[in-house]
């Protein structure tokens, strides 16, 4: 699996653009991924719905451009549902 890079995402500041938003979402799996340049975090995990997502070997930089409100990686969650 070769790395993707994910970079330079638009400044409108009616959005928030992130390398990776996620929601309502079970078992995902993300990995080497470099995501740079752009205005909030990296990856914008918005909830835990279903658990057991891998995130791994990525690399986030130069990220919270316009927000400053939070690091590369920005977690606010639920309480997960059980998943099969």
């Amino acid at each position: 699996d070769r790395a993707r890079q994910l970079h330079s995402a638009p400044r409108d500041p009616r959005e928030e653009s992130s390398c990776l938003f996620q929601a309502k979402s079970a078992q995902t799996f993300v990995s080497n991924n470099i995501c740079f340049d752009v205005p909030r975090a990296g990856f914008n995990l918005n909830d835990g719905f279903g658990g057991g997502n891998n995130i791994s070997f990525n690399l986030l930089f130069q990220t919270c451009g316009e927000s400053g409100d939070h690091g590369a990686l920005n977690t606010w969650d639920r309480q997960s549902f059980i998943t099969t």
